[in-house]
């Protein structure tokens, strides 16, 4: 309002003479743009001073924070921290702990890699194991649970077990026994044939079917012509065909049921005695040749074959052991605790922290400053003018000599 006031009292008044001046002349538009940058000088200061610590303080936060947090490699403010946390002197401290403990410690001479939070940060980007993040290895190197088959003595105790095996000389039958297979081959086992069963236990006890003679009578004393001594010969055939009848269920039928259960037992025996050869005689000698061959295999290749079959079952017991320790040292190493959900997280912390925040505010105090950059050759001009507005007009009248 002030400068508007004096460009218009300064452009359309009269300049100042000192005799009977307007209210509103140019002298008055020079005040009125003094008052003005005063005025502006009292907010520009404030504001100024505002916009400048504001600034400085998003512009250094972007510089120290976002900045290393994007660029983990390149920023001073994540090696100080570095030097300032050393995480190398806790790891020598958790070497130290784990000396005194089961742990093995690492070897002096070992290369120990040292961890920065910068390598952190990279390698939880990777999406890599809590083992490789953190470097773990520096003070336990999970490649050495490959030795430990070898410092548990589990090798050791198999090899010993494949080295202890002894097989003593076996003897299967001794004289003795061999001479009572003998007797028994010449017993009367040998004339035993399954064939004459079977021929002479035929399948039909009797001739004929006693239920149909049976029931032939029935017909005939059906057929008897009535009478008093008829009645007593009708009575006889049907008591006969009632005893026949009772002959075949309870006599002829578990007879010719008992006659096949023999023919059966009869072969099966027959086959059992004879283990499938011509004779029984033949069977025994075939069976005392193998008991033999079994015994000489023992005796001449038994240790080799005992020795073949341990080794086969101790290398695949060795080979379960060290496949399970694969399996370990590969999770371990690569799968278990990946920190790709933590980076994640961290990402979405730094896009809601600096892209979100931290930008919006600086630019917000980038405006402000340009806008109060403005004001700078306003207050040039507005003191120029206020000069230019003050100067008055010399005296119009005559000149008196004093």
């Amino acid at each position: 309002m002030c400068l508007i006031c004096g460009l218009l009292c300064g452009i359309c008044g009269k300049r100042p003479d000192g005799y009977g001046d307007d209210c509103c002349n140019k002298g008055a538009g020079g005040r009125f743009l003094m008052f003005g940058v005063f005025i502006i000088f009292l907010t520009f200061s404030v504001m100024l001073a505002i916009t400048l610590v504001s600034f400085l303080a998003g512009s250094l936060f972007r510089r120290s924070v976002c900045d290393s947090l994007k660029q983990p490699h390149d920023s001073q403010m994540i090696d100080y921290i570095d030097t300032y946390f050393n995480l190398n002197k806790h790891y020598e401290r958790i070497g130290t702990q784990s000396a005194r403990s089961k742990w093995k410690q690492q070897a002096t001479n070992r290369k120990v890699d040292p961890i920065r939070i910068a390598d952190v940060i990279e390698s939880c980007r990777g999406n890599n194991s809590i083992y490789q993040v953190l470097k773990l290895s520096n003070f336990y190197d999970i490649q050495e649970i490959r030795q430990f088959p070898e410092e548990y003595g589990i090798t050791r105790e198999l090899e010993r077990l494949k080295n202890e095996i002894k097989v003593p000389t076996v003897q299967i039958l001794d004289d003795q026994a061999k001479k009572n297979i003998g007797i028994l081959r010449d017993s009367r086992l040998n004339d035993f044939v399954a064939y004459k069963f079977v021929e002479n236990l035929t399948s039909n006890i009797t001739q004929n079917n006693l239920n149909d003679i049976a029931n032939e009578l029935r017909k005939v004393a059906n057929k008897v012509p009535p009478g008093k001594d008829m009645n007593e010969i009708k009575v006889n055939l049907k008591n006969q065909a009632l005893h026949l009848s009772s002959y075949q269920y309870n006599l002829v039928e578990p007879m010719l049921r008992y006659t096949s259960e023999l023919v059966n037992l009869s072969t099966t025996l027959d086959h059992s005695l004879k283990f499938g050869r011509e004779s029984f005689a033949l069977a025994i000698d075939e069976f005392l040749t193998e008991i033999q061959a079994a015994e000489a295999y023992i005796n001449v290749q038994g240790q080799e074959f005992v020795v073949a079959v341990t080794s086969e079952l101790t290398d695949g017991f060795l080979e379960q052991i060290h496949g399970y320790l694969n399996l370990v040292i590969e999770s371990t190493s690569r799968h278990i605790g990946r920190c790709g959900p933590l980076s994640n997280v961290y990402e979405s912390m730094q896009v809601a922290t600096c892209n979100r925040i931290v930008d919006p505010f600086n630019g917000f105090w980038a405006g402000v400053g340009w806008c109060l950059a403005i004001f700078l050759p306003t207050i040039v001009l507005c003191v120029k003018l206020s000069t230019l507005y003050s100067k008055s007009d010399p005296y119009p009248g005559p000149l008196v000599e004093s």
